[in-house]
């Protein structure tokens, strides 16, 4: 398991990481680079995994896995001083795609945030995915602007989710014909 960067248990970095967050006043959200020392320990966990391909051509085409509860374990001993930060509570969910050529999602209503605050945690530990992939995913309110996360390597992403926001996967184009992007979703109740 890969170790936290030093600089995310830093107090004076937590509390400018959180003062930033909730600057993003209509979607708060934050992303971390270098996230990880080694980020490439995780990943070659993640390739280990009994990933499903789930595909309903109306809603989504992608692969999916269940993150197993020691490694989900160790995730959150790693991200305490961040989950103290933003006071997240339980985790409600914990998973990863495989995202390659040919993935997606789509919105439908089922994909909807019920009504407590949550805040999904997104891990992206993959080593060669390009912006010009695809893959991005998007965050979409009802009344707002949509919230694009871009792929980036190493880098942890933090998304609140407010009651009726709901998310989808943009199409993972031809340029991603040889390469796998593996993104660990990890979504917590707010405390607040």
């Amino acid at each position: 398991m890969p170790d936290l960067n030093e600089l995310y248990s830093d107090q004076e970095t937590l509390a400018q990481i959180k003062e930033a967050f909730y600057q993003n006043k209509h979607f708060p959200n934050i992303k971390l680079g270098e996230f990880f020392d080694d980020p490439y320990l995780l990943s070659d966990k993640l390739q280990l995994l009994d990933f499903k391909h789930e595909r309903d051509p109306l809603h989504h085409n992608y692969h999916k896995a269940v993150l197993p509860s020691d490694l989900v374990a160790r995730l959150q001993i790693q991200l305490v001083p961040l989950l103290r930060t933003f006071n997240l509570t339980s985790l409600k969910e914990a998973f990863v795609y495989r995202l390659t050529h040919k993935s997606y999602s789509m919105l439908t209503d089922e994909d909807e945030t019920p009504n407590k605050k949550t805040m999904d945690v997104l891990l992206d530990v993959s080593d060669e995915w390009d912006e010009g992939f695809g893959g991005d995913i998007v965050y979409v309110k009802s009344d707002d602007e949509p919230l694009e996360v871009e792929p980036s390597p190493n880098t942890a992403i933090f998304v609140e989710k407010e009651a009726g926001t709901k998310s989808f996967i943009k199409y993972c184009n031809h340029y991603s014909k040889e390469y796998e992007r593996y993104v660990v979703v990890l979504t917590f109740r707010v405390n607040e």
